[in-house]
């Protein structure tokens, strides 16, 4: 009878081992697994803060400069403004992901309308609109 006993026991704790054994495999796997996630969540957290830095980027639109000057100094100062805009402009685009590309504003988009029909008429004696490529 205590052989009996002794036995049952001994095929107790075998099956205890045995699940014990399960479950330490189980909680392996999920401690991979929450790794995994881990890991996971740090490549996203990481492409969510480079993609937020690229549209940051794509927002940094270059301000093209405007024009409502008189004199040949106010006219020349505007030419460098305009000429460091285009270069902001072409090192902007070049910097885009997927081809994207900013417009660069037209040098007569930059200048006063009115400004355009005074040059002509004191300058040239004509309204801007009976100029003519030979004037």
């Amino acid at each position: 009878q205590q052989t009996e006993m002794n036995n049952r026991l001994m095929a107790e704790l075998e099956e205890q081992r045995r699940r014990q054994e399960v479950l330490v495999e189980k909680l392996h796997a999920q401690k991979k697994q929450t790794e995994a996630h881990e890991q996971g969540l740090h490549q996203a957290t990481a492409a969510s803060v480079k993609h937020g830095e690229q549209l940051e980027e794509m927002r940094r639109v270059p301000k093209a400069p405007s024009f409502n000057g008189s004199t040949k100094v106010e006219m020349r100062k505007f030419m460098d403004q305009y000429e460091a805009y285009a270069g902001e402009v072409n090192i902007a685009n070049a910097q885009r992901p997927g081809g994207a590309h900013i417009q660069r504003a037209p040098l007569s988009a930059c200048i006063d309308p009115l400004l355009v029909e005074r040059i002509a008429y004191w300058e040239i004696g004509k309204a801007s609109h009976e100029l003519t490529e030979e004037d």
